[in-house]
């Protein structure tokens, strides 16, 4: 206590430690000071001091603030609630009227087309489309699904996909975004858009990952369409016909050969025959029948020879021709080192050839269809080694009809060969089975029967190795003469089969193409037969052209006879051979080179891949401005562009470009519709969009060179040439841009300024050689060249120097008058070689002669021809041809 006491007096306190808070530490120190003055002035200040405690007072105001701070939550989250819910209300409202809105919009629709009113369903249509209030609605998107159906049933596939994407953009649920997606998938398909179809797959597995199940076969078709046949063998895994699981697995594996622009391959026990198109004269190659086509020779033809057939076989016969008219054709045998000529006749160029033993005295006959003639020929050797040259089936006998297949057949299995043929026009379209007769050594018809514009036979084995006969019925020719009006091109296109029982063809199946309209190609026969799946049936191959591109359509015959479609991407078939020690017979097919020749390729035998075809280029990522709008166009336009519709997405990146704020924006906006509108072949458009791009320094260069590309194609060197001179100019251009623009473009846009202009304002130069001074006339005044010939050769020609770069060749032609089977050509020959010379470039416009002048179907054709390479079009306007693309 004495302690106590002296500590009080000298006012020296212990330190209370962290049991009394701070403030209460304080409190009490100055309550106990030892001065009075130190001390509270009043007992009621010390007690109100130690009442007012900081922590409880701010753990009172928390509680106040908590209180009213959830007072605050809950009207405000009662207030967005009230508004959510008036939301939703109306916006049920809103779709509750749309739904009604649809419902009378369908009900007029329905009116409307029964009416057979289209504009009134129509307008209808557009009408609630164009409605404000239905955006953003089910009803909407709805709507859209309904009108491609329409449209799509009404056969107007290009407005149907329109339909479909305008579903899928505006569709939020994601039903209808996987409805317009299996839509657009089937569309694509009928149309064999292969690069659209895949680009939907990507969408589709991004969006909706393992939806459409039903989608599975379309996969596989997918695959298949773009060459991909290691992709197709995993599609398959899961599932699939037997047959076709086979084909995937036999194709994957190819080989390049040395072989370039073949146009036929026949295949023989131990050898195969090539036949390139390029060839000058054309030539015979023989190549081993193993992996790759080792080359062994080539047994060329006589100079001057542009076209030759080929009879396969031992000897192995050939026949060739000229191009120009009243050239003999040639007959060939070919020996161990060349083509000997046998037998030399005029005639036009033979429509058909077979070789085949139809007497049985152990020595083949040779059989040519002509044109002209409208017969068949036999040629014979004879006991003097001369050859016989025969009328074997007369142009009464062919119904003045011109063949168009012959194949040697035994339809009936009794060890004799029959000669089975197919004929056109003018009055036969028809499917023949022809005997030798022994008496007469003339063929006399067997069997008929009239299908149509048959191009092409060939022989089959059927179920239990039945001898069978494919024949190609092709849409190609017309006739009022022969068939009625309501199907003037005979029996409907595709293939059939044939049988033999007693004297009557009878068909035993109809393979309808699963084609779009237009896709055979006119030179597509014969068919080809062989076994593609190695299950020791025959299977057919067709070629068929699409997109500029040539495809094959394969029918796998099944166990019970039946044929199951599939279609090989850009690869087109031109025989099937045994070359390896698999059941499966390879595939001997042309694919398309970069420098736009082909290559002859074996597939399912080598250590190679075929190159898939290659992915369209994913779209361009969004610069992402402060516009939602604006960005909302973009996604909608990249949606567009994975969907496959260029068009559509560039017009949207054009309209982005145009409403951009920022320069980088606007010139990627530019460049990308640029890249689209290129793509589609719109180069004007194409142009003035990379010209806008341009302007931005970040896009400068691949700008430019993607103008300097579409005025190249629009012949506008001049202005290649000062594209050329801005992108050398450019500060920052790349090494590897800048060394092709000196190797590759700079020779093209210098070849352009060199031109020969020929105006017909004024009489010929004398440099000119007139060579049908009756066939031209220059009126006074006028600025044209008139011409009037009714006899075939050169009308005129005139010197010209060319150093052997890329050219191009244009001519105005306006026809006033013409006959059946005339034409017109301009060509550039070597001089060596004219007027019969090879053409280096030629325009020509011709009035094809049909094959029934009483259907009245007129029109001229024109064609460019540069190399071996062809373009047509149906108009009478010149084409140019495409140049060259020189190493880079």
């Amino acid at each position: 206590m004495a302690e106590l006491h002296r500590a009080v007096l000298a006012g020296d306190l212990r330190d209370p430690g962290e049991r009394v808070p701070p403030w209460l530490a304080a409190v009490l120190r100055r309550g106990l000071a030892r001065r009075p003055e130190d001390r509270f002035p009043s007992m009621g200040e010390l007690l109100d001091r130690l009442a007012s405690d900081p922590l409880a007072a701010r753990r009172q105001r928390l509680r106040v603030a908590g209180l009213a701070l959830a007072s605050a939550l809950a009207s405000m989250l009662f207030v967005l609630l009230a508004v959510e819910l008036r939301e939703q209300w109306l916006r049920a409202q809103v779709e509750r009227a749309a739904e009604k809105s649809l419902a009378a919009t369908e009900a007029r629709i329905a009116e409307a087309r029964d009416a057979g009113d289209p504009g009134a369903a129509a307008r209808a249509f557009e009408a609630f489309v164009a409605d404000p209030r239905h955006d953003g609605t089910p009803a909407l998107a709805r709507a859209w699904l309904h009108e491609a159906a329409r449209r799509r049933d009404d056969g107007d596939s290009d407005a149907a996909r329109t339909a479909f994407a305008s579903a899928y953009v505006r569709a939020a649920a994601p039903d209808q975004q996987l409805a317009a997606l299996v839509g657009l998938a089937q569309l694509f398909r009928a149309r064999l858009d292969w690069d659209a179809l895949a680009s939907l797959f990507r969408q589709l597995d991004r969006e909706h990952p393992g939806a459409a199940p039903e989608l599975a076969d379309l996969r596989r078709d997918v695959a298949f369409g773009r060459r991909d046949f290691a992709a197709a063998r995993a599609e398959l895994a899961e599932g699939g016909p037997a047959s076709v699981r086979a084909l995937a697995e036999a194709l994957v594996g190819a080989g390049a050969t040395a072989y370039r622009d073949v146009e036929r391959v026949h295949v023989e026990a131990d050898r195969v025959v090539v036949l390139p198109s390029r060839d000058d004269p054309r030539a015979v190659h023989i190549a081993a029948r193993a992996p790759g086509l080792p080359p062994l020779r080539a047994l060329p033809a006589a100079a001057g020879t542009r076209t030759l057939q080929v009879a396969p076989g031992e000897p192995l016969f050939a026949v060739g021709r000229g191009y120009e008219s009243g050239l003999p054709v040639t007959l060939y045998r070919a020996d161990p080192d060349a083509l000997t000529p046998l037998l030399t006749w005029d005639e036009e160029v033979p429509t058909a050839m077979a070789a085949a033993d139809l007497d049985g005295d152990g020595v083949r006959e040779l059989y040519v269809g002509t044109s002209a003639g409208r017969e068949l020929l036999s040629l014979t050797p004879r006991d003097d080694g001369q050859w016989e040259r025969r009328v074997v089936y007369s142009e009464a006998d062919t119904l003045e009809s011109s063949p168009s297949g012959l194949a040697p057949v035994d339809l009936d299995g009794d060890g004799s060969l029959e000669l089975a043929a197919s004929f056109t026009g003018w009055r036969a379209y028809d499917v023949r089975l022809l005997r030798l007769d022994p008496a007469t050594r003339t063929l006399r018809t067997v069997a008929r029967d009239k299908l149509g514009m048959v191009l092409g036979l060939t022989p089959l084995r059927g179920p239990a190795g039945a001898p069978l006969l494919v024949a190609h019925n092709t849409h190609v020719d017309a006739s009022a003469l022969v068939f009625p009006p309501d199907r003037p091109h005979g029996d409907p296109a595709g293939v059939y089969i044939y049988a033999l029982e007693g004297d009557r063809l009878v068909r035993r199946d109809q393979l309808v193409h699963p084609l779009p309209a237009g896709a055979v190609r006119f030179d597509s026969w014969p068919p080809k037969v062989g076994d593609a799946n190695g299950d020791g049936r025959d299977d057919i191959a067709l070629e068929f052209a699409r997109g500029g591109r040539t495809h094959t359509l394969l029918y796998l015959q099944e166990d019970d006879g039946r044929f199951t479609p599939v279609l090989l991407g850009e690869l087109q078939v031109l025989a099937f051979a045994q070359l390896d020690d698999d059941a499966a017979d390879e595939l001997i097919a042309n694919l398309a080179e970069p420098d736009g020749g082909t290559r002859l390729w074996v597939v399912g035998a080598g250590d190679e891949a075929l190159a898939p075809v290659p992915t369209p280029p994913a779209p361009a990522a969004a610069p992402e401005l402060d516009d939602p709008a604006w960005n909302r166009t973009w996604r909608h336009a990249q949606t567009l562009q994975g969907l496959g519709l260029l068009d559509d997405a560039a017009r949207e990146f054009a309209d982005l470009g145009r409403r951009a704020s920022r320069p980088t924006s606007r010139a990627t906006a530019y460049y990308t519709a640029a890249v689209l509108r290129e793509r589609s072949g719109r180069e004007r458009e194409a142009q003035a969009l990379f010209r806008s791009a341009s302007e931005a320094p970040e896009l400068a260069a691949d700008a430019l060179q993607g103008a300097m590309r579409t005025q190249l194609r629009l012949g506008d060197y001049e202005g290649a040439q000062q594209t050329l001179a801005a992108l050398a100019r450019l500060p920052a251009l790349a090494d590897d841009v800048r060394r092709a623009l000196a190797q590759r473009w700079a020779p093209l846009v210098a070849v352009g300024r060199e031109r020969v202009d020929l105006d017909f304002d004024r009489p010929l130069a004398p440099a000119w050689t007139i060579d049908e001074p009756l066939g031209l006339r220059h009126r006074p005044g006028a600025r044209s060249l008139a011409l009037a010939a009714d006899t075939a050769g050169a009308l005129a020609s005139l010197p010209v120097a060319w150093q052997g770069e890329m050219i191009e060749l244009a001519a105005d032609l306006t026809v006033a008058e013409t006959e059946w089977g005339s034409g017109l050509e301009i060509a550039l020959v070597p001089e060596a070689d004219a007027p019969t010379g090879t053409p280096t470039v030629w325009l020509g416009a011709h009035t094809p002669a049909p094959a029934a002048a009483a259907s009245r179907s007129r029109g001229c054709s024109c064609a460019a021809w540069a190399s071996g390479a062809s373009a047509t079009s149906s108009s009478p306007r010149s084409r140019r041809a495409a140049p060259p693309s020189p190493p880079a």
